[in-house]
């Protein structure tokens, strides 16, 4: 598909209504911000999801209320503080920083 994906047309015709889930991933925060909008406006029952590239952003777009928010940077922020804490790093501290970063979503459905 090509177009505006914040465009509610686009994502009429891109099947929303039909999807099971919408994945807001671009490099703009606020673009993302307005696909959950505009997914939710359409009253499309599929889950939404959110990345957040910077976190000072985080609140403006949990404010629209998509189902999962993704934060890169909270999830390296983390990382970052526990390695800085002298904490070992192993896989089960790195899901746990990835549930941490990754809101809305929880360790059971990560697992499924």
């Amino acid at each position: 598909m090509i177009g505006d994906y914040s465009d509610g047309a686009i994502l009429t015709q891109a099947g929303v209504m039909n999807a099971k889930a919408v994945l807001a991933l671009s490099d703009d925060d606020a673009d993302n911000a307005f696909i959950v909008l505009s997914a939710i406006e359409l009253a499309s029952s599929a889950r939404t999801v959110a990345l957040v590239n910077e976190s000072k952003n985080i609140n403006k777009v949990k404010s629209v209320n998509p189902d999962i928010v993704i934060s890169p940077q909270q999830f390296a922020s983390d990382i970052l503080a526990r390695l800085l804490n002298g904490e070992s790093i192993d896989s089960d501290s790195i899901v746990a920083s990835l549930l941490h970063s990754v809101q809305g979503l929880s360790e059971k459905e990560i697992k499924k």
